[in-house]
């Protein structure tokens, strides 16, 4: 038997009925308690769990990385929305003078501090993106076991590319407005005769009427 269970036992003999059963109640409690604990653990693991869990689901997407006319080695690429730039583990390649552009991308993060990264060629080649590629160069990343972390910039460029490719959209093209045009060009209500165009139209600034 238990030398711990013989003791409670040999104490609960000497005991009052009213202290055996203030005694039990005191038993009673620390087994909630010792249980409770063992709960907050389970409750710990599983979090941690939840989390190494939703780190592989962000960095689900694999592709190949190189420096442009080297052998490609695999990668873990985390998509982020937030972010127009893109950036590279600096273990990840051997980077130098040769593969630095000579440029650097200033970037700001959630502790506002403003952090000059090197921007260096590479080629990539993933799901949304193929071929040579821009991106800044950073010794760690937020996420552990992620090599490249994919912003917008480089998406919407190649986005563009395959829209270019496709030839159905050529008219849209011609009719598109770039951003060097559009600091001749006001948005507001324009009155061309004999029907007023709503607001939000863009037109030139020479038929710009008024904005409501």
């Amino acid at each position: 038997m238990d030398e711990s269970v013989t003791g409670v036992s040999n104490l609960q003999s000497t005991l009052s009925f009213e202290q055996q059963k203030e005694l039990l109640l005191l038993q009673m409690e620390h087994e909630k308690l010792k249980q409770r604990s063992e709960g907050s653990k389970l409750e710990l693991e599983r979090a941690r769990l939840e989390v190494e869990t939703l780190k592989l689901k962000l960095a689900k997407e694999e592709g190949r990385v190189c420096l442009v006319g080297e052998e490609e080695i695999p990668v873990k690429i985390l998509r982020d929305t937030g972010s127009m730039d893109s950036f590279i583990l600096e273990s990840v390649l051997p980077f130098s003078s040769q593969s630095h552009t000579g440029e650097s991308v200033l970037i700001r993060g959630i502790g506002l501090n403003v952090l000059s990264v090197p921007l260096h060629k590479v080629s990539l080649q993933s799901e949304l993106i193929q071929g040579e590629v821009v991106m800044g160069v950073r010794p760690a990343l937020p996420i552990e076991g992620v090599h490249i972390i994919l912003g917008n910039g480089l998406v919407a460029e190649e986005f563009g590319k395959e829209q270019r490719a496709d030839s159905s959209l050529d008219a849209l093209f011609q009719c598109a407005v770039t951003p060097a045009e559009m600091s001749n060009l006001a948005r507001g209500s324009l009155c061309r005769s004999p029907c007023l165009m709503g607001r939000g139209v863009t037109v030139p600034v020479t038929e710009f009427l008024s904005a409501l």
